[in-house]
């Protein structure tokens, strides 16, 4: 499962420090983000998740590359805004290609 800690140890790896120490993330952004998540949560957790949500997202955004369709060339802009749902649902990714090899361990 991917959690938070997850991504300040690869933001970490990255950036060391940008998301400073980890009990500190842990006790800022993971422990709150994840009160905020649960059903039981107050409105004031969840609008906290939320804000600190788009803290991180700021933080760690310089760092993130995200392609959509139309950055690929599956989808023309016009396509994505006429029908977004109906687009989604009919065109996807070229299928994902395998290759094993085998090597023996030389001596």
């Amino acid at each position: 499962q991917n959690g938070l800690v997850d991504l300040w140890s690869l933001m970490d790896f990255l950036q060391p420090k940008l998301l400073g120490f980890q009990a500190n993330f842990k006790r800022t952004f993971a422990d709150p983000i994840d009160k905020g998540s649960s059903r039981e949560a107050s409105p004031w957790q969840v609008d906290l998740k939320e804000h600190l949500g788009r803290e991180l997202r700021q933080l760690i955004s310089p760092f993130l590359l995200r392609r959509t369709k139309v950055d690929v060339g599956l989808a023309s802009p016009e396509e994505m805004i006429l029908d977004p749902e109906a687009y989604a649902n009919s065109r996807q990714l070229p299928p994902k290609t395998d290759m094993v090899v085998w090597l023996e361990p030389t001596e």
